[in-house]
């Protein structure tokens, strides 16, 4: 007995083609995903060496950095933490350069540390290194005591917004500076006590 084969009819045609059209769609999908994902590691590694060039020359003064817990999954990964390190994968929470002998231009290396929170300065900071702290929009603590800023450098804290806590004991700044600061800063506690040093002749606080 013969049987007859029916030859493949064209029904079956489109669900091929569907199912390529989904597979292809899939697969520009993860593709998409993959270059978005490399292209954000990129960003965070370019970051990071920006921010571990900053921490080294942190800690070469003999100052001391601190890191936020991490939060996002490459900063969970323990394959990049051991291979690029905290201080390239972590968020500075927290720098201290006290007793260190830090310029105005040391300060610059804060610029990219823009989750920074707290902040503790001394000694040689005047106005000119407050220009630096500008985009430091998350900062709540600062502490400035005996540094040389005057009221002309709290200018650059206005835009703070989230401070606070402000230490200005032993500057060079008066009560008149800490009282527009303080309208600019409403929800900063300002700790003030004027300087005792006497300046140069033709300088004042004001």
């Amino acid at each position: 007995m013969n049987v007859a084969v029916r030859p493949p009819t064209d029904r079956c045609r489109p669900i091929r083609r569907r199912w390529f059209q989904v597979s292809l769609r899939t697969f520009l999908v993860l593709m998409l995903l993959v270059s978005f994902g490399l292209a954000w590691l990129g960003i965070i590694v370019q970051r990071g060496r920006e921010q571990r060039k900053a921490v080294q020359a942190i800690v070469a003064s003999r100052g001391r950095v601190s890191y936020f817990e991490p939060s996002s999954f490459f900063q969970r990964s323990d394959w990049l933490r051991k291979s690029l390190g905290d201080e390239m994968l972590l968020d500075v929470a927290e720098v201290r350069l006290w007793p260190t002998k830090v310029s105005d231009a040391d300060l610059v290396h804060l610029k990219g540390m823009t989750r920074l929170s707290r902040l503790f300065l001394k000694e040689q900071v005047t106005d000119a290194g407050l220009v630096h702290l500008k985009g430091l929009s998350e900062l709540t603590w600062l502490y400035l005591d005996n540094t040389r800023v005057t009221n002309a450098g709290l200018v650059q804290l206005k835009g703070l917004s989230k401070l606070t806590w402000l230490n200005l004991n032993n500057t060079q700044v008066t009560d008149a500076g800490v009282r527009e600061l303080q309208e600019s800063l409403p929800n900063c506690k300002i700790n003030f006590s004027p300087s005792t040093e006497t300046l140069p002749i033709g300088e004042s606080h004001e």
